[in-house]
């Protein structure tokens, strides 16, 4: 899911995102772009994902549901 947000976000707003960590994207993306069009969720998930992806974190159900909501209204 986290790779369509990147795609999404890139085609969108033409910034890239596939190519680089969350915490340089979201610095990008926050001088770029006005910080509210970026919200808190987006690093919070973005961040989960990548702790998941290390085999760092463990999410519940609950944190699926949010981020699949999320992702739905942005």
């Amino acid at each position: 899911m986290t790779d369509i947000l990147r795609k999404y976000i890139e085609d969108r707003f033409h910034l890239m995102a596939m190519e680089s960590t969350t915490g340089r994207s979201l610095k990008t993306w926050k001088k770029r772009l006005d910080p509210e069009r970026i919200p808190d969720d987006l690093g919070d998930i973005l961040s989960m994902a990548d702790l998941v992806k290390f085999a760092k974190y463990l999410p519940l159900p609950e944190d699926h549901e949010h981020s699949l909501e999320y992702a739905l209204i942005l």
